[in-house]
């Protein structure tokens, strides 16, 4: 789809109510251990994706790629430092105070500073 020209920022929603951008949906994979989702996020990223796109859960609260990929660090340690790493190579702060709208993606991200320094 992205050879044809699609946009790799869209937002889309499931039937929950979970809502974001592909490499957000990526980063979700991720986190949840998906086959893939590590390898997708690099095609969006390499393809444009703005990695600090904002997407929301079902309950309304908001999170960045970044806090995903904090999160899947502790789920899948290999797999979301590699994908904090990819993020943070295609410019996104660790801490991005424009967007963290909750102090969760401040803390999360801070403590998967301390493991990327390993």
């Amino acid at each position: 789809l992205v050879e044809k020209g699609a946009d790799v920022n869209t937002i889309g929603e499931d039937d929950d109510g979970n809502q974001g951008t592909p490499l957000w949906w990526a980063a979700k994979a991720v986190y949840h251990g998906t086959k893939g989702g590590l390898a997708l996020a690099q095609l969006l990223v390499e393809e444009g994706a703005d990695v600090s796109a904002v997407g929301k859960d079902s309950h309304g609260n908001p999170s960045t790629p970044l806090f995903l990929a904090a999160q899947a660090v502790y789920i899948s340690e290999e797999a979301g430092v590699a994908l904090v790493r990819l993020l943070v190579s295609a410019g996104q702060k660790l801490v991005d105070t424009e967007k963290a709208e909750h102090q969760g993606t401040v803390d999360g991200v801070m403590g998967t500073r301390n493991k990327l320094a390993d």
